[in-house]
């Protein structure tokens, strides 16, 4: 349904917005109106869905999960918020995985979002806390060896000139693909060294971020907004201007940063969180990780 429409399903959505205060009208009208269409948005906005202002399937099974489940919900979010630090410092990054967004915070404000892109259900993305150290402009993409065996060689054995067509070679033993636009990396890549062989990068393929829901990759975090980041983290190192930024990000030459400034990172999974604005959000438990703490 959309703005126009007329159906006594119109009231029932009416209502079952007014039950969790997501309506300020008490309009029992079964016109679909301006006024609905606002509430509507909002409660998409809330729920990670796109705010289009219609109710189609996404909407709808939103709107029919029970107040007992959300405050199930909202509880296994509470639990998850003991093992918060007391403080996260003046500055530092957040990225919640279900919401497929990162935040750069300095003295408590938020200084920018940036959509994201996450690991799939077979590569799942981790939960823990980093210190970004290494900013890499026009990087090489070093192939992991799960994806080298499970799609590079096989590629190579049905078309001898694979390499070379998409801009790759070998390099002690391993296969890599070279900096430039074709690069899997983007512009550039944010390292936090860890455990789990993760970090950040640019990525050629923007369209991904139109998904609603965007769960694609082996595990890394594409980020939307990589030039903002690079400003962020480089902020205290003055010769690194947007254009010079701008400018490495586009050579075919790999360069590297250190960070003077040390970024912390945290990856958090929260399901449901208040925003900004004081509102209550929930998101889909994409990895199954509520159920595991419900039970």
């Amino acid at each position: 349904m959309q703005l126009g429409d007329s159906s006594e399903l119109v009231k029932h959505i009416r209502k079952r917005l007014g039950i969790t205060d997501e309506t300020n009208t008490k309009d029992t009208s079964s016109i679909f109106d301006q006024q609905l269409e606002k509430d509507i948005i909002g409660f998409q906005t809330r729920n990670g869905l796109k705010p289009d202002g219609k109710i189609g399937i996404a909407t709808l099974n939103a709107l029919n999960i029970s107040v007992k489940e959300r405050i199930l919900q909202i509880k296994v979010n509470m639990e998850r918020c003991h093992q918060l630090p007391e403080s996260f410092g003046d500055k530092y990054i957040l990225v919640n995985i279900p919401a497929f967004e990162l935040i750069a915070i300095k003295n408590n404000t938020p200084v920018f979002r940036s959509k994201i892109v996450i690991g799939k259900e077979t590569d799942k993305t981790a939960i823990f806390k980093g210190t970004m150290q290494y900013v890499v402009f026009a990087p090489y993409w070093n192939i992991p060896k799960s994806i080298m065996h499970k799609e590079i060689l096989p590629a190579m054995a049905k078309h001898p000139g694979y390499l070379e067509q998409n801009n790759m070679e070998w390099f002690d033993g391993k296969i890599r693909q070279k900096p430039g636009p074709w690069n899997a990396l983007g512009g550039v890549k944010f390292i936090f060294p860890n455990a789990y062989n993760m970090y950040m990068h640019d990525t050629p393929a923007k369209t991904l971020f139109n998904a609603e829901s965007r769960a694609f990759s082996h595990g890394c975090i594409r980020i939307e907004e990589p030039v903002k980041m690079a400003l962020f983290l480089l902020e205290d190192q003055k010769e690194w201007s947007l254009e010079k930024i701008n400018e490495a990000m586009k050579l075919e030459k790999e360069t590297m940063v250190v960070l003077k400034e040390k970024t912390t990172v945290h990856i958090l999974y929260f399901t449901a969180f208040i925003d900004e604005n004081g509102k209550l959000n929930f998101r889909k438990d994409i990895y199954g990780k509520d159920q595991h703490l419900l039970y």
